[in-house]
């Protein structure tokens, strides 16, 4: 549980930002893979349909990334003092979204799973360059004991 020093809960409201990890992590794999290919010992035509499959995926990647900051992608995420959770993106305000199960929750990623209440899924990925320290590591606490709620000088209370 989250609480100020008052007692009142504070809601959870995270700005997202790009990660430059991501995009290192992604070119060091396709670099990793593309040389793995080279000393593979193919056919020529397959080293070439392999090369092209390989700067496709690269690119398709790089195209994700110029556009995270387009209308689609999540800008903030944040969760109510009452528990319930929204997204933001570049088109709409605040979307509320249902948390579901298997989040997965380490100091060096974050993979929460939600359902959007217009139906469908959505899948974020989030790392420590994204956002504060501090607020990585509210957000799993926040995920870990299932959200915000309104509780007296820190202690749990029943639901």
């Amino acid at each position: 549980m989250i609480t100020h020093p008052h007692g009142a809960s504070v809601p959870l409201r995270i700005s997202i930002q790009p990660s430059r990890m991501r995009v290192g992590f992604l070119l060091f794999a396709h670099i990793g893979a593309f040389i793995c290919l080279m000393l593979s010992g193919l056919a020529g035509w397959m080293l070439g349909v392999g090369g092209g499959l390989l700067a496709i995926s690269l690119g398709h990647e790089a195209l994700q990334y110029r556009q995270s900051g387009n209308s689609d992608s999540v800008t903030m995420l944040g969760c109510s003092a009452d528990g319930q959770w929204w997204l933001a993106s570049g088109k709409q305000q605040q979307q509320p979204v249902e948390l579901l199960p298997g989040s997965y929750l380490h100091p060096l990623l974050v993979v929460l799973h939600f359902r959007l209440v217009g139906g469908g899924r959505r899948r974020l990925l989030l790392l420590p360059d994204m956002f504060a320290r501090d607020e990585m590591r509210r957000l799993r606490v926040v995920v870990r004991t299932g959200g915000l709620k309104t509780g007296v000088q820190g202690s749990e209370q029943p639901t």
